[in-house]
């Protein structure tokens, strides 16, 4: 199972590296209007209501990503 997740991460590893530095392609596609690809997350977050973009940050926190990857290993 170790090696499976070692192996997942790899894998992300390059596509979460390309959606952040890639500048998107200004003449066509979805993300024309914005400089890079992971904005329109933090734009679609923002218009959450509160209590959402709370649940959101929870999950998202440091603390709580790094107990997931303990208790997988």
């Amino acid at each position: 199972m170790i090696i499976l997740m070692v192996a997942f991460f790899m894998c992300c590893f390059p596509v979460g590296y390309s959606i952040v530095s890639i500048t998107p392609s200004k003449g066509c596609g979805p993300f024309r209007i914005y400089t890079n690809m992971y904005q329109i997350v933090y734009i679609t977050i923002t218009v959450l209501p509160s209590w959402l973009q709370t649940i959101i940050s929870i999950f998202t926190a440091t603390s709580m990503i790094i107990s997931v990857l303990v208790l997988l290993a």
